[in-house]
């Protein structure tokens, strides 16, 4: 049996809270993401970016080799506690070498981010320490559990120094977040008087009434949010054993249950039977008797529904004093019948409604409770600061900045990941945050527009001035109906989808196409816990909790929605191109060997077999959608991407301005880098290194009139190689003459033309360019290795009479069908990363 260690500190140890280090090492580890590029078990056959952690630290430090420094001398050095923490905090400055697999005796490329204090702190960092010392065979492996007293907290003056803390003051918030007890889909209302609500689409009611502090946001900003949030400061709950005023489904007079598509926080249970029970998740959408469709934002919101024929919209108001009042509006086409919670008092527990409006008062319990009265809201306008970003490499002739993030409504620093942005038809940029809601930026000057959303990752304006946002659970049309500026009326589109609290169930996009609808495309579910609860198809990671995850859905601007493709991981590039039609990027793991672009077509299967759960009759453990019936009809991909070299998590495509549909940019979330695609038929493709260093990992990218590039980064739960959490970049030209550069690649049978934008001054010879080649296999198993690599010697090498194009002619070139790549590299060409020439061109095939 494995030994506890116990840590004892002075005679405060009883007063002071104690932490199991390896607990908290786990949570952390995972927390932060660490798990995509790292395998902690034995002999595990995913291909992931950095070494494998199992028994990589024992409690006897074992020896490991490096390439060290700059000059990357080969080392043997002692993997103990100094190697860990040196390896975490400047991981780039020695280099692993494998120990093992097809690339044994290589050294890890130099990817991995830097986690510095700020990001990690010493007290977290030595508990993935002692975490990591259990992955080990047992005579190797640290003690199970390490008891240490917690570094004290340091106390904090104001509620306002709590950046999370959702502060409301004299105007009324609403916010969208994950808290215990609800559904991911719920809305939380926080008033000026300190009465505070949450309105649950999963019943269609009013679910939770708490006085003083709104909503903390730690859990949900913290990593990849793993965690839910909590209710505001010294918040007191009022008790509620039902739901508030819950209308009953017209046919069988039950109260209405959406949590089939809106399951409440970690409710394994009904998630399982759902997913392995004998209704379809169509059937289920179209007998479930009601549907939210939205609410309308202002000192005193109201909330829309429809239960079978009728359309509600409700508002509840309660004084400081606890009188509290609800009122229905809307449109009867017959009496509907409400189920009352028994803190109404002097009502029967149903009450019927025959006409419209009608109005409930009752006497809420008051709490004494807290109040932030010693801050006031900012003005919406806030100044653009913005200033020069010179650690980003360019090519010679740009030049970029970095603009700074506005303040919150109080004032503070926030979290500002701008993963939605869109040329705005009024001038300027519409900007879409994952939490920190929607502004304008025009005539340098931010403004605050919407606020309250969850997850957002993508915009479309309309030319009636709406916008069409995504966020985590639905797609959503905001609209000013007042004109003031500031979009009040939030109406559900659509979330005809199974939206849970776990944290990868992201919504891309929208999109929208030339037809005039929109395109979302839904990532699948990532976690451990209750395996009944995710259909896997074989694979170890990311598996579906039924309700079209790993699906695109198209859906009309009336809101009709229907599924559309299938076969989804984690898409995390949704774009339109000037073709009109539908692209993405999907992100390497299980069934992806690498990273590729796709164009989005009806009915095609992409790949991950998890979501195929959703077509008519089809159950987990249906033959028709096993990996090996499926593996032959997946889509081509349009491009790969080598993964670590390339790409490992890519991000939206933007097409270059002027130019044709085959000529696009697609920016890398994990490295923090930029690229070109140039797209060929028969799903061949040029890719050419072209920016890097950026301040947080690059998602969305949008060319503005001027087309000058902004790009909205994101490096939180997900670690960029910039270091930062978020950013927002823009590129834009220098009167300097833009270097010579790599225009493209073209393949004919077995020549390449690599064609440059001027001629060459200094042509190489054949033996100065290194061309070799590799596949990359679509299996259950996370990733894929460079299968097949060969080196091509250049049996020709020629020069175009203008000497931009070098023509490289091979003896032979491998004519399979088996997903290739093609790397070029040279000392002796123009450089496209840092000082060397590198680029790849892909093959799939037809």
């Amino acid at each position: 049996m494995r030994p506890v260690l116990l840590f004892l500190f002075a005679s405060t140890i009883t007063q002071a809270q104690e932490l199991d280090l390896v607990k908290l090492g786990n949570e952390t580890f995972h927390g932060l993401g660490c798990a995509e590029c790292h395998s902690e078990t034995k002999n595990d056959p995913s291909i992931k970016t950095g070494p494998s952690l199992f028994g990589l630290l024992q409690k006897t430090p074992r020896n490991r080799d490096i390439l060290a420094g700059g000059e990357r001398h080969r080392q043997t050095v002692k993997a103990d506690q100094a190697f860990f923490t040196q390896a975490v905090r400047k991981p780039n400055e020695d280099l692993a070498i494998a120990e093992g697999g097809a690339t044994a005796g290589q050294p890890y490329l130099p990817v991995m981010p830097p986690y510095d204090g700020n990001t990690l702190s010493d007290f977290k960092l030595e508990a993935i320490y002692h975490y990591l010392l259990t992955l080990n065979d047992e005579a190797n492996a640290g003690p199970t559990r390490v008891i240490r007293e917690a570094p004290q907290a340091s106390k904090k003056q104001k509620t306002i120094d709590d950046p999370f803390e959702i502060l409301v003051t004299d105007q009324t918030r609403i916010y969208r977040t994950r808290l215990k007890k609800q559904s991911a889909r719920a809305v939380y209302v926080g008033t000026p008087q300190g009465f505070n609500y949450a309105f649950e689409p999963a019943s269609l009611s009013i679910e939770r009434i708490w006085w003083g502090g709104f909503l903390n946001l730690a859990g949900s900003l913290d990593g990849r949010g793993q965690k839910p949030s909590s209710l505001g400061h010294q918040a007191k709950e009022v008790v509620l054993t039902a739901p508030l005023l819950a209308p009953l489904h017209p046919d069988t007079n039950n109260p209405i249950d959406l949590s089939f598509k809106s399951p409440r926080h970690q409710d394994y249970e009904s998630i399982a039977k759902n997913l392995n029970g004998e209704e379809d998740f169509a059937e289920q959408l179209a007998t479930a008797g009601g549907i939210f469709l939205g609410y309308t934002h202002a000192q005193n919101p109201s909330f829309q529904f429809q239960v079978g024929e009728n359309s509600f919209e409700l508002q509840f108001i309660a004084s400081a004093s606890g009188e509290a009042k609800l009122t229905l509006n809307g449109n009867l086409k017959q009496p509907q019948t409400f189920r009352l919670a028994p803190i109404i008092k002097g009502q029967s527990e149903d009450w019927t409604v025959h006409s419209l409006p009608a109005e409930l008062t009752f006497t809420l319990p008051v709490k004494a409770s807290w109040r932030p009265s010693d801050t006031k809201a900012a003005p919406h306008h806030q100044k653009l600061v913005s200033s020069p970003a010179p650690k980003i490499e360019l090519p010679q002739g740009l030049q970029a900045s970095q603009i700074a993030a506005p303040h919150d409504p109080h004032g503070r620093e926030q979290l500002f990941e701008p993963l939605g942005i869109v040329q705005s038809r009024k001038g300027g940029l519409i900007v879409a945050t994952r939490t920190a809601g929607v502004w304008t930026l025009k005539d340098q000057q931010w403004t605050l527009v919407a606020e309250g959303l969850q997850d957002c990752l993508g915009v479309i304006e309309e030319e009636d001035g709406s916008l069409i946002v995504g966020q985590k659970p639905e797609l959503t049309r905001l609209t000013d109906t007042d004109g003031n500026g500031i979009f009040d009326h939030y109406q559900t589109l659509s979330e005809a989808f199974l939206s849970s609290t776990n944290y990868h169930e992201y919504l891309h996009g929208p999109a929208k196409g030339s037809d005039g609808n929109y395109y979302i495309a839904l990532n699948l579910t990532h976690h451990h816990k209750k395996p009944e609860s995710i259909h896997k198809a074989g694979g170890k990671y990311m598996g579906t909790q039924g309700g079209y995850r790993g699906w695109a859905l198209q859906i009309t601007p009336d809101g009709v929605t229907t599924p559309f493709a299938n076969g989804l991981r984690s898409p995390a590039g949704l774009s339109s191109g000037p073709d009109g039609q539908v692209y993405y990027t999907e992100n390497q793991g299980e069934f992806v060997g690498t990273s590729k672009l796709f164009r989005l077509q009806k009915d095609k299967f992409y790949g991950h077999p998890s979501g195929l759960v959703d077509l008519p009759n089809m159950k987990p453990e249906s033959k028709e959608i096993q990996w090996e019936q499926m593996q032959n009809s997946k889509e081509k991909a349009l491009a790969l991407f080598p993964h670590s070299r390339l790409a490992n998590a890519p991000g939206s495509p933007a097409w270059a301005p002027h130019t044709d549909t085959n000529h696009l940019f697609v920016g890398d979330q994990t490295l923090s880098t930029l690229f070109e695609v140039r797209l060929h038929p028969n799903n061949e493709a040029a890719l050419i290194p072209y920016a890097k260093n950026f301040p947080s990992g690059l998602m969305r990218l949008v060319f503005d009139q001027n087309d000058d590039l902004y790009i909205g980064q994101t490096g939180r739960g997900w670690r960029a190689q910039g270091g930062s959490q978020h950013a927002l970049t823009r590129i834009e030209r220098t009167k300097t003459k833009p270097v010579n550069r790599l225009e493209t690649i073209v393949r004919n049978d077995k020549t390449f033309t690599l064609t440059f934008k001027e001629s060459l001054t200094s042509p190489p010879s054949a033996n100065q360019i290194t061309v070799e080649s590799w596949t990359y296999l679509d299996a259950p198993n996370y990733g894929s290795p460079e299968n097949d690599k060969t080196t091509h010697p250049i049996e020709n090498l020629t020069l175009s009479s203008d000497h931009r194009s070098v023509v490289l002619q091979f003896k032979s070139i491998p004519s399979d069908d088996k997903n290739r790549v093609f790397s070029f590299s040279s000392l002796l060409l123009p450089f496209t990363k840092a000082k060397n020439f590198e680029a790849f061109y892909s093959i799939v095939g037809q």
